[in-house]
């Protein structure tokens, strides 16, 4: 009798466990930075493909929470055009720190810094955003972002409406762009997230420009580790 008790608190326990572990949240495949930071001590990669009409990318991403709300990124590109060969586009250093949790009306906020090494300039940059997040319901969710790039030339902004379909399968519509000293780049893109276990996901998307005579457009596919 003792042995079966202690079989079932065994199980129990477990259940309980696994109730607890949400699912693995991700900076990809959308533009705009969520306000979700890893716990500390914990690790994650991203990593994916980007095809365009002009090149092919790959978007690396690692990410490891120093503190509980304090999160430090290693990122970079790797970019083939038609006419050159592979090379490295970017080298970023980034951090996100939590500043508020939502509550009631008034948004979770983010503030993340970048610094940037961009290979084709031989040069820095210097990026600052706040990321905002208010859950509308259980299913439907508002994200939106405001940054300066470019040490303070341009202004960024996104806003992203995102709907759960399941507890697994996330999808978003986005519009992003950039204002600075020549015409605005205005963009939307859409995509699918799928967590196939609570630690690994697979996603995809597809974007392009708008109000633009030449339409830009992008496909890309990924996958997201999340280490304990």
């Amino acid at each position: 009798m003792q042995k079966i008790y202690l079989l079932f608190l065994l199980l129990l326990t477990s259940t309980l466990y696994s109730q607890q572990i949400d699912n693995i949240n991700t900076d990809r495949p959308d533009q705009s930075e969520g306000v979700y930071t890893l716990p500390k001590n914990k690790f994650q990669l991203e990593d994916g493909f980007t095809f365009s009409n002009e090149n092919i990318s790959n978007n690396l991403m690692l990410r490891y929470g120093i503190f509980n709300g304090t999160e430090v990124r290693l990122s970079s590109d790797f970019e083939k055009s038609k006419s050159e060969n592979i090379e490295a586009d970017n080298l970023v250093l980034s951090f996100k720190q939590r500043i508020l949790e939502e509550k009631d009306y008034l948004p979770a906020i983010t503030l993340v810094g970048y610094l940037t090494y961009k290979n084709p300039i031989k040069g820095w940059q210097t990026d600052v955003y706040l990321a905002f997040e208010n859950n509308i319901s259980d299913e439907f969710v508002l994200c939106y972002n405001v940054g300066t790039s470019n040490f303070f030339r341009e202004l960024n902004v996104t806003t992203q409406f995102g709907y759960s379909i399941t507890k697994d399968v996330y999808t978003f519509l986005e519009y992003f762009a950039i204002f600075g000293n020549q015409l605005p780049l205005h963009n939307f893109d859409t995509g699918l997230l799928y967590s196939i276990t609570s630690d690994f996901q697979v996603d995809m998307a597809f974007g392009r420009s708008i109000f633009n005579e030449n339409s830009n457009w992008f496909v890309s596919i990924g996958f997201a580790y999340r280490f304990f």
